[in-house]
């Protein structure tokens, strides 16, 4: 009954220190109150699950509880649900991550495509890679730019003339490039080569 007793305070002592880390990590956005709903969910569920278990498991028939299956029972089920939840505040974390930085390079004048984040496997929850795909510069943008940097922001423009439609390929420039790779690594802390821009 001991041994139950410290594994369930201990499955909970971890998952308070997954919350408050993750929490600390979090950037400040209006998404944050529903990240901090889903790690409360996580540490309930961490509290209440061994006890759920343990009283389905108890038999009235049997004049004894074997408590050391009911204990193994539930530290397996633990670790594989402490796993499943990690796994899972982590995919949010990350699609948290991806939506606040398109806000942000659109509030900027950038439009944006397809944005990874690749969070760590350890529970630093460090962010490993960002690959970001810029389709174009928006007008107001170009607007801002002076004469001679509007030409650089288009790195080439490719006209496909085929069955009477004109095609064109807009790339932005390597300057703009490193402009948002810059803006990458003071907001999020990234090194310059774990940013991929396309």
């Amino acid at each position: 009954m001991v041994d139950w007793f410290n594994t369930w305070s201990k499955g909970i002592v971890v998952s308070v220190i997954i919350a408050t880390l993750i929490e600390m990590v979090l950037p400040e956005n209006k998404n944050k109150k529903y990240v901090k709903m889903v790690i409360g969910i996580f540490v309930m569920y961490t509290i209440i699950t061994p006890i759920i278990k343990s009283v389905a498991n108890f038999d009235v028939d049997k004049s004894s509880i074997n408590f050391n299956s009911v204990i193994e029972t539930s530290s397996n089920a633990d670790i594989k649900n402490n796993i499943y939840m990690d796994d899972s505040v982590k995919k949010i974390y990350a699609k948290e991550i991806q939506n606040d930085i398109k806000t942000k390079l659109e509030s900027k004048g950038y439009i944006t495509g397809c944005i990874n984040v690749k969070i760590s496997n350890d529970q630093q929850y460090n962010i490993e890679q960002v690959d970001i795909e810029i389709k174009d510069i928006t007008e107001d943008k170009k607007n801002q730019k002076e004469a001679g940097t509007i030409v650089d922001a288009v790195q080439y423009i490719s006209i496909k003339i085929s069955n009477n439609t004109i095609e064109t390929d807009n790339r932005i420039s390597e300057k703009s490039k490193d402009e948002v790779k810059q803006f990458i690594k003071e907001t999020y802390d990234v090194p310059f080569e774990r940013i991929t821009i396309q």
